[in-house]
């Protein structure tokens, strides 16, 4: 194992605490999770054929601005 030291305030290392308290996570799970996420988690078919894809450049939908896309993704 090996030891990583942070430097944060009183207020900051408080806070976080309080943070990982409320998720039920010791501090050290909750800085973890919140950096690398789950690394364990992988991504199911649906995931998969998304990132597929993405790479071959189909079923994309194309928005001509932000406005829009936010309109589309909150239907």
């Amino acid at each position: 194992m090996t030891r990583v030291t942070i430097e944060v305030s009183n207020q900051e290392r408080q806070q976080l605490k309080v943070l990982a308290t409320i998720n039920n996570l010791s501090l050290k799970d909750f800085i973890l999770q919140k950096t690398i996420g789950d690394v364990d988690k992988k991504p199911n078919k649906q995931t998969l054929k998304a990132f597929d894809d993405v790479k071959k450049n189909k079923n994309l939908t194309k928005h001509s601005n932000f406005n829009k896309f936010l309109k589309d993704i909150k239907k």
